[in-house]
């Protein structure tokens, strides 16, 4: 996977952080890369890209469906429901602060948020997609995202791949 992709993936989660700014009580500052630090451009674009639901494969799963403000970040649900109505074998995790966290699903199995980020859109029950390419070619295709991509990164049309 490059990193490109991981990035676009990772932004989509990191949207729920938008208000992380300031740290919450009893946190301390979040650490970010002194070459990719946080500003309110990225917050937006990531959360744009976490309430995009042209990144499953029947375009009506974001991950602001599973991952709800108005629940807590989650969905309340026992098990979640992904594409096409299945439901997984597991609820949706809450995404409050998991900036902190040094593992991601309920297992563990994940080490990085960026990591993590990178299975749903995949993952045949949740947005149902066969690769990350088309995530890439909504993102080419949409001219708000590529003049976002570029204010952030510096990345342009013809190298987000």
């Amino acid at each position: 996977m490059c990193k490109k992709t991981s990035i676009i993936i990772a932004l989509m989660i990191f949207m729920s952080f938008s208000l992380m700014a300031i740290p919450p009580l009893g946190l301390p500052k979040l650490k970010t890369p002194s070459d990719n630090p946080m500003t309110p451009e990225k917050i937006a674009l990531g959360d744009r890209l976490f309430h995009d639901t042209r990144f499953s494969a029947d375009q009506k799963i974001s991950c602001a469906t599973c991952h709800d403000k108005n629940k807590g970040f989650t969905d309340n649900l026992a098990v979640s429901t992904g594409f096409r109505g299945q439901t997984g074998t597991r609820n949706a995790p809450t995404v409050i602060n998991s900036a902190y966290m040094k593992s991601m699903f309920w297992d563990g199995r994940e080490p990085s948020l960026e990591r993590q980020s990178l299975g749903p859109p995949i993952n045949p029950v949740e947005g149902g997609l066969h690769s990350h390419e088309p995530i890439i070619k909504v993102i080419q295709a949409d001219k708000k995202y590529v003049k976002q991509f570029k204010k952030v990164f510096g990345v342009t049309k013809s190298n987000i791949t």
